[in-house]
């Protein structure tokens, strides 16, 4: 078994989320019964707001979007493009601790399911598909893993 970093680190708690959200895929493919979109949502906890809370990403928050879309990060549809990575996640952040995200449909099947953020105002809003947010918060923990070492 690999040694994880604490619970108590951001990046030690997004590892955990993240190794969760594995399993519960996993379970999935095995035709459990269980609900891997629900678990994209409730691992944002762990791979988006603690690491922005803790400011894990301090050094991220000023990168552009189209240097990431370079690197074949997920696209959002966003009705006001966030100007870099801090924007976009600094809303994603709120709209998620407020409660402000809903689904297309019940499927469990992330590739269907479009996953709607706004802002507490509604002036903002953003659409992706739970199965490229995944990989969204894959890609974001990885980059904060690669620039803090």
């Amino acid at each position: 078994m690999t040694k994880l970093a604490s619970r108590s680190d951001s990046l030690g708690f997004a590892e955990r989320c993240k190794k969760n959200l594995l399993y519960i895929e996993q379970a999935f493919q095995s035709h459990e019964d269980v609900h891997p979109v629900t678990q994209i949502i409730t691992s944002s906890l762990g791979l988006i707001v603690f690491p922005w809370e803790r400011k894990a990403d301090q050094r991220l928050r000023g990168t552009r979007l189209y240097s990431l879309d370079e690197s074949q990060w997920p696209q959002w549809a966003e009705t006001k493009p966030s100007k870099g990575l801090g924007e976009l996640i600094h809303k994603l952040r709120n709209a998620i601790a407020h409660g402000n995200v809903s689904f297309s449909s019940d499927d469990r099947e992330s590739r269907t399911v479009i996953v709607t953020f706004k802002s507490e105002d509604g002036d903002w809003r953003a659409a992706i598909s739970a199965y490229d947010l995944r990989r969204f918060f894959f890609a974001f923990i990885q980059l904060i893993e690669n620039e803090i070492g």
